[in-house]
């Protein structure tokens, strides 16, 4: 694996992180095609203002840094002196090539001269523009440069093909002749997706996502997907996410840009739909670590089904269990949530070896909103599936409840309701779902994180919005004085 790439890319990156002024998308879109799988945008005037640097600096405990390399480090610190135009954003593009991606880092140089001396002493290599305006640290080709523009490339294989037994190599840098027909590569001439990019890649996020929900499709696939009827759905369509670290949170949200036809299916089987509460009327969630409620419609999912081409098959290998596609449509409202409490421990005595073990199971509770009698038949495959004997069910003519704790049951057969204080109703969304945030700490302590600070709470929610998808998650830490960079990244 060459990594001469990766490591020049990842000392501008952290470079880039604590010096810019502005964004704009303009130049990006110019050499965006219709190959492109997903871009990345980074607000670099945002997070200068946010990473503490002079803390990284100064710290001896750390980062403790020699002579040699705080003047390195101090480099990074003072961006405006190494000749890269800190006024423009950093990308990363992913383009699709036959059976391998292409990942570009896109950045732009103020002075040549002084980006080739200062990043020749960070990187102790020669890093040089040649005649040709090719980017070599060493004798290594790592990039091009067109008037102010850096392009670094690498290529590897296709992912997917690699998950299903095929031979990945690992990133390799790619050749003069790609760099060149890079420069001569045609733009996308879909002004509605161009339109989608710009909206996606915002200005005031500290970073930004725009993915090409078709091309993935198709990836994933090896173009079968676009044989199907479906793919005339995800035609133009995409997902953009940004994110933002504020004072004592992270936010990410997340929006689709589906195409017209898209719009009017998902507003078909979502106009006027919203969670319906009541499914926890009698299902304690105040003991809970996490829940997770919402509404999903199942004919829209019998649609795509049917518009993949894939109803018969479905149904052929339903029908030994004597059950179709229909029963499970018809059987449940498409109503659902999720639970999760502290886990089970029990004593295990295992007769074979003769001794006795400590037995740890997630505790939870798996509820779904039942259709009356329609869904006695799906109700059954589950009681008789043998992977889920150790379970316990319930059921009425509304719902349809799996856990495996005694205790979550007893308001259900007493006909009692829970106080669920914790139960937050919002209306007019589709899914809300709520965390202690104790799983990610615990978490985090066993990677050894340096954070100054825990979660308090994980809180999300969606909703449908003319046919496009909306969400927004709010991490939240017990601590709000500082940015939460600052108390990730070990310092208050």
């Amino acid at each position: 694996m060459k990594k001469s790439i990766y490591q020049l890319a990842i000392l501008i990156f952290t470079l880039l992180l604590v010096s810019c002024k502005n964004n704009g998308n303009d130049e990006i879109l110019d050499i965006t095609t219709d190959k492109t799988l997903a871009i990345v945008k980074l607000n670099l005037e945002d997070l200068e203002k946010k990473i503490p640097s002079d803390k990284i600096l100064n710290d001896t405990t750390k980062t403790n840094f020699s002579k040699k390399n705080k003047e390195k480090a101090e480099l990074f610190f003072d961006a405006e002196k190494n000749g890269i135009d800190i006024e423009k954003p950093l990308f990363v593009l992913v383009d699709s090539d036959k059976n391998s991606l292409i990942s570009s880092f896109v950045l732009w140089l103020s002075d040549k001269d002084l980006f080739q001396k200062n990043f020749s002493k960070i990187t102790e290599k020669t890093v040089k523009i040649d005649g040709k305006n090719y980017l070599y640290v060493g004798d290594k080709l790592i990039g091009s440069v067109k008037d102010d523009m850096l392009i670094m490339s690498a290529s590897m294989d296709n992912p997917i093909t690699s998950l299903y037994g095929g031979y990945s190599s690992g990133p390799q840098n790619v050749s003069e002749t790609f760099y060149k027909d890079f420069w001569l590569r045609k733009k996308i001439e879909n002004e509605d997706v161009e339109e989608q990019i710009d909206q996606a890649l915002k200005k005031d996020m500290d970073m930004s996502t725009w993915l090409n929900i078709q091309g993935f499709a198709s990836l994933a696939s090896k173009g079968y997907i676009e044989t199907l009827a479906i793919n005339k759905l995800l035609i133009g369509s995409s997902i953009g996410m940004n994110l933002n670290f504020e004072a004592g949170q992270i936010v990410l949200n997340t929006e689709t840009y589906f195409n017209e036809e898209m719009k009017k299916i998902v507003d078909k089987y979502y106009k006027d739909k919203g969670i319906n509460y009541d499914i926890l009327k009698s299902v304690d969630i105040d003991k809970a670590k996490s829940y997770l409620i919402g509404y999903f419609s199942l004919d829209f999912l019998k649609y795509f089904i049917k518009e993949a081409g894939f109803e018969a098959t479905i149904n052929n290998v339903l029908a030994s269990r004597d059950i179709s596609v229909d029963d499970i449509v018809n059987g449940f409202t498409g109503d659902y949530a999720f639970i999760t409490y502290g886990d089970i421990k029990k004593q295990v005595y295992n007769e074979y070896f003769d001794y006795t073990y400590e037995q740890v199971t997630p505790n939870y509770a798996l509820v779904f909103g039942k259709n009356g009698t329609k869904g006695t038949k799906i109700v059954d495959q589950f009681r008789n599936d043998f992977s889920l004997k150790d379970n316990i069910f319930y059921t009425n003519k509304d719902l349809f409840v799996m856990g495996n704790d005694p205790k979550t049951f007893d308001l259900l057969q007493n006909k009692k309701t829970a106080t669920n204080k914790k139960l937050e109703k919002k209306s007019d969304i589709t899914t809300y779902s709520w965390s202690n945030g104790a799983d990610f700490n615990v978490a985090m302590l066993r990677g050894k994180s340096p954070s100054k600070a825990k979660i308090v709470n994980i809180i999300s929610e969606s909703k449908m919005d003319n046919g496009n998808t909306t969400s927004k998650i709010v991490v939240t830490l017990d601590k709000k004085d500082k940015n939460a960079l600052v108390y990730l990244m070990g310092y208050e």
